[in-house]
């Protein structure tokens, strides 16, 4: 079988929210190497979203898709509709996204896209070397000073069996007024509870058109398939009012949580990206904001790094300043690490998974009451892990906590495995 040889300045595996996002901030800082993309294409662009909240400051804050100014939160016998100013829900597609990071004029100096499976990675004398096989069989060898891996292939096992968050969402449309287009359904418990604890999400692009999906916090002994469809038209039916809606499945999978921040020691100019970086929150699964804080760094890192490539290579009377627009010189790589929480809401976040496998319905109640007494401003922060540690105390003390005094203890006294 043929096979082909493509070297770059820098290679990216997978095109997901991690790929995409480095090669827009790579882009936007400045550096204009050349890229290889390789990707398989299971999961196209077109049925692809990413969701974050932000006050607008970020790079792809004014680029979002659909934005949302208020949020409703609801339990079992309660709904609370939440201002978020300064805040604001924000969403973007694949393909917004992908537009957004090879924009002409903007993006890094060329991207090669490879459609292919990367099947191994190694250390090469010109820096790591991927070999992909396309669809048709042939090999596809890429070599490069700098790999992004955001599949885990440097990291075999990353993704195993643990607690994880289910879901699956639907479109939904319909030929009446069922949604209000600036108010997104952030967490609703009005589902059943069953399998661990469940919420319904809402994404409305107007008022007759919106993403629906349930997701659950399921451990890793969980058995058996979470079939999510009877619950998913019973929300529509008994709390959205529109059994008569329509609705076709447009994405589904699950996401593994607690999942380290890792690199790849001993792999000079290999970095993990994504969630393999452990770059998800382990207490509710978002990670795009995370994502952009990494590619952010990595971009800053690499064009210092192309810098004193330069300055190596000309001297120090000739260095010239960094982010000039010529192909970057081949420096010795970076390696930033993934956006790690501390380690105090690390243990928040492991408290909360073990109370969801060992007392889920306290870890539902505790939720629940987080979301009723704080203001949007505090919930937001507490999830960005920036809230002040006294308005914590001060939030926490009206949690009833008491409910699952074990997870707690178990989990701060450092005994306990996910």
């Amino acid at each position: 079988m043929d096979s082909r040889l493509l070297r770059a300045d820098a290679a990216i595996v997978g095109v997901g929210a991690a790929g995409l996002s480095l090669l827009a901030h790579l882009g936007r800082a400045g550096w204009r190497g050349t890229v290889v993309v390789v990707d398989d294409g299971a999961t196209p662009l077109a049925e692809r979203n990413w969701a974050w909240w932000s006050t607008g400051e970020g790079l792809l804050d004014a680029h979002a898709t659909v934005v949302h100014g208020r949020a409703r939160v609801a339990g079992q016998d309660w709904t609370r509709d939440l201002d978020l100013a300064p805040y604001a829900y924000r969403t973007i597609t694949g393909e917004d996204l992908r537009a957004f990071a090879t924009a002409p004029g903007e993006s890094v100096h060329a991207v090669e896209w490879v459609a292919g499976t990367a099947t191994g990675m190694r250390r090469h004398r010109e820096g790591v070397e991927v070999e992909a096989r396309a669809p048709d069989g042939s090999r596809v060898l890429i070599r490069s000073p700098q790999v992004f891996d955001s599949v885990g292939l440097a990291v075999p096992g990353h993704a195993v069996a643990g607690p994880h968050l289910d879901f699956l969402g639907w479109g939904v449309w319909s030929d009446r007024d069922i949604f209000t287009r600036d108010l997104v359904t952030f967490m609703d418990f009005r589902t059943a509870q069953d399998r661990g604890v469940a919420f319904m999400h809402v994404l409305p692009t107007s008022a007759r058109v919106a993403l629906v999906e349930r997701t659950v916090f399921a451990s890793g002994g969980a058995e058996g398939e979470i079939d999510h469809e009877p619950h998913l038209l019973r929300y529509l039916d008994e709390v959205l009012g529109a059994p008569d809606a329509e609705w076709s499945v447009v994405q589904g999978g699950t996401i593994p949580l607690d999942v380290p921040a890792r690199s790849v020691p001993g792999v000079a100019g290999l970095t993990l990206l994504g969630s393999p970086a452990g770059a998800v929150k382990a207490s509710t699964g978002y990670a795009f904001a995370r994502i952009q804080a990494h590619s952010a760094r990595i971009a800053a890192a690499m064009v210092q790094d192309a810098a004193r490539a330069r300055d190596d290579a000309r001297g120090a009377d000739d260095a010239t300043p960094a982010g000039g627009g010529e192909a970057p010189a081949r420096g010795d790589g970076v390696d930033v690490r993934g956006p790690a929480s501390s380690r105090w809401y690390a243990r928040l976040d492991r408290a909360l998974l073990t109370a969801v496998r060992e007392d889920p319905d306290g870890a539902r109640r505790v939720l629940e009451e987080l979301l009723l007494r704080a203001t949007p401003e505090q919930l937001l922060r507490f999830l960005d892990e920036d809230l002040p540690l006294r308005q914590q105390l001060s939030l926490g003390a009206r949690l009833p906590y008491s409910v699952f005094p074990r997870a707690y203890g178990r989990t701060f006294a450092g005994r306990t495995r996910l």
